[in-house]
């Protein structure tokens, strides 16, 4: 690690902390049913809480106005809505902090010289990605506060996409400023390198089908474990008309192809680490492959039992943090391949 470049390195570690922490509180927000107690959105002036009873008194009545209300809460009392608000704010104060911690120190170390131009123009995609990650996170409430409400779960899973693709991102240009150990494996193992980058994706197809599974509450619908109500194909996977609609949309479909990703991830890293124990990886690599692995384990083990005790929210809020942990791991993995 070069001298210069250790406090630019922090830097950008702790915006993938803060992006690590604003998706578990977006997770809690979303078990809790808080993502619609906030029914508009001023990225600026929307920072200042409600500060005495007149204003929280305001700011329920315009909630009153929405189908949240009036089709589901509408006993809910003035501090029970206070609860689930918090909840919404918080994530949304979250992500305006993230914003501010990634654009001031750019300002600086720009102004200070630490910056080269190409590491400009790559921090400037990454902002670009944060503000769309905000604009998507309100087109998305916007889904929950016409009709029906509840979210939409396309736009609840690329939500949650956009915002892992900006944690990886970031991961990745820190990890390119750290100087570590030779990856010459890198060019003499390129099989490896694919089977990496497979993994990976195979890791976001995964992580996809449960923002799907949480947005439809679809992990409500059979919740045993491994057989689905005594089936290993439960009956109505395809009822839904056209045929693939059942793949997006249909409850059992959805849970079902979610365990099954499970299983073939599980298999997978076992896989991958019996092929790389062959091979001549730097410790590095060794290490990632073994976190790796055990990632995996805990996940599938805390997916079985957020299942079986119907999505608890400690267990559920671990499932969620292991799958964001793991996919880092999966991105620092491949890193350490790169030629």
């Amino acid at each position: 690690m070069l001298n210069n470049d250790r406090p630019v390195i922090i830097w950008l570690l702790l915006i993938v902390l803060m992006i690590f922490g604003t998706i578990m509180i977006g997770g809690i927000t979303r078990l809790t049913d808080s993502g619609l107690s906030m029914v508009d959105w001023r990225p600026l002036m929307g920072i200042i809480p409600p500060t005495n009873e007149a204003d929280w008194n305001k700011v329920f009545e315009m909630y009153k106005q929405y189908p949240e209300y009036q089709k589901l809460n509408y006993n809910i009392t003035l501090s029970e809505f206070k609860s689930i608000f918090f909840w919404e704010y918080a994530h949304r104060m979250f992500g305006r902090m993230i914003g501010l911690f990634m654009l001031l120190p750019w300002l600086y170390f720009s102004v200070r010289k630490r910056l080269d131009r190409k590491f400009n123009f790559k921090m400037l995609g990454l902002f670009i990605l944060l503000v769309a990650q905000g604009v998507l996170g309100w087109y998305m409430v916007q889904s929950g506060l016409i009709d029906k409400p509840q979210v939409s779960h396309y736009r609840l899973a690329a939500h949650l996409l956009l915002a892992l693709a900006l944690l990886g991102a970031t991961l990745w240009q820190a990890l390119n400023l750290i100087r570590g150990e030779s990856t010459a494996i890198g060019r003499s193992q390129p099989r490896l390198r694919q089977i990496a980058l497979g993994f990976t994706v195979l890791i976001s197809l995964q992580i996809f089908y449960g923002a799907i599974v949480a947005g439809l509450n679809a992990g409500l619908g059979y919740n045993t474990f491994p057989l689905m109500a005594g089936h290993l194909v439960p009956p109505r996977m395809f009822m839904l008309e056209p045929l693939w609609l059942n793949l997006l949309d249909n409850h059992i479909t959805v849970q079902f192809l979610h365990r099954t990703f499970g299983w073939l991830i599980l298999f997978s890293s076992a896989g991958i680490w019996l092929y790389a124990r062959k091979l001549p990886l730097s410790s590095k690599q060794s290490h990632s492959i073994k976190a790796i692995t055990g990632l995996v384990t805990l996940q599938f083990i805390l997916g079985v039992l957020t299942l079986i005790y119907v999505m608890p929210l400690g267990l559920a809020i671990a499932h969620q943090a292991v799958a964001a942990i793991l996919f880092a791991s999966a991105i620092k993995f491949n890193h350490s391949l790169r030629k």
